[in-house]
């Protein structure tokens, strides 16, 4: 009987010290780090396709929980974001930052801008320069601003130019203005490619859209507006090429050194479509079974493509992320990789490394933002 009543004792004692270890734990997890949580890779990961091992096994999935309304983002590594985001306070009014995904924490703040209709961000090859463009709510006013991330300060102004992004070197970068541009940031060189007043004609430059690709060689320059025209510029020899293919494109995103993922409508056919500037032929690449697509990222070595879409569902909608493994132009593997229903996934970009997929949520007090990270290709 005695042994017994210590038997039960112990026991007692135990079940007190694993219940207040577990509640110690717990608390201290929310303290530090409620805006991050680790979720079940389950989730996420789908079968291996037909063509052998998934390239897209999940290892690891972050939540992260940003306080900010993210309006446009890119990376400087795997945990920090430079950003703008809208005032909460002030109408058309646009904060830049840096916020640090690990620490939870905005890091910096930069200047504030009123009266912006959209901005645009770029982060350079190296992860050291940042650029924002804001377009101004009449079409002729913009500016952008080059800031050092690694000093936290703003290096150089350019009054007029609505949209830039970096060249591969670090040191360029193609903006525009009245012109299409390309502006050394070392030397102070400008080289004008193309006014854009007079190739816009009756439409507003503003409506026109750039792209570069992945050499860093070759402009592209596009509207939205009308049929699908093309205008490509050889920075090294200053040659202009243009095309005009049959329907319309709602983007492009270049997938190497010739082709490119172009969203858009052809032949009744709403899709992704391959485009290939070398030979300016038009394939399609991946039917879309007319669901609208909210994004699409491709993974800067070329092998990976992400897209989310929308689905209509019984009673409400749900949304779709699919990832894409190229090789040479073809698709090896197609996964469904996330599923979600009545919830949004505005934005996808992918790691330098293109070892990890960012998924972005808007929500009504902030940014929901999952890190994905695939096992090794």
């Amino acid at each position: 009987m005695k042994s017994f009543r210590s038997f039960i004792t112990l026991a007692l004692i135990l079940g007190v010290f694993i219940a207040g270890f577990h509640l110690l734990s717990s608390l201290s997890f929310r303290g530090k780090a409620s805006y991050l949580t680790t979720l079940d890779k389950e989730l996420f990961q789908r079968p291996s396709s037909n063509h052998g091992e998934n390239p897209f096994a999940v290892s690891r999935i972050v939540k992260f929980t940003i306080p900010f309304n993210l309006l446009e983002s890119d990376l400087l590594n795997m945990n920090s974001l430079a950003f703008t985001s809208s005032s909460r306070e002030v109408k058309h009014s646009v904060q830049t930052g840096i916020y640090d995904m690990s620490k939870n924490q905005l890091t910096h703040e930069f200047d504030q801008q009123n009266g912006v209709k959209d901005s645009k961000i770029s982060v350079s090859a190296d992860g050291k320069m940042i650029l924002v463009s804001y377009m101004g709510m009449e079409d002729r006013s913009g500016a952008t601003y080059v800031y050092d991330a690694t000093t936290n300060s703003k290096r150089y102004t350019f009054n007029g130019t609505f949209a830039a992004t970096w060249l591969p070197d670090s040191l360029r970068f193609v903006g525009m203005d009245d012109y299409l541009f390309v502006q050394n940031i070392k030397t102070g060189q400008r080289e004008n490619l193309l006014n854009l007043t007079e190739y816009a004609g009756k439409h507003p430059k503003t409506s026109l859209s750039f792209y570069v690709l992945n050499d860093g060689q070759t402009v592209c320059l596009y509207s939205d507006v009308g049929n699908a025209n093309l205008l490509l510029v050889d920075l090294e020899t200053g040659k202009q090429w243009s095309s005009t293919l049959k329907g319309q494109i709602f983007n492009l995103v270049p997938i190497d050194n010739t082709n490119t993922a172009a969203v858009g409508l052809f032949e009744d056919q709403l899709g992704i479509f391959l485009y290939d500037a070398a030979t300016n032929s038009l394939e399609p690449f991946i039917d879309l079974n007319n669901q609208k697509l909210i994004h699409i990222s491709v993974s800067q070595d070329g092998k990976k493509l992400a897209y989310s879409i929308l689905k209509n569902n019984v009673g409400g909608y749900g949304v779709e992320v699919h990832a894409v493994h190229l090789n040479n132009k073809k698709i090896i593997s197609h996964e469904v990789i996330y599923k979600e229903s009545n919830q949004f996934i505005d934005k996808l970009l992918w790691s330098k490394d293109s070892q990890m997929l960012y998924c972005f949520q808007q929500n009504t007090d902030g940014t929901t933002l999952y890190r994905i990270t695939f096992n090794p290709s």
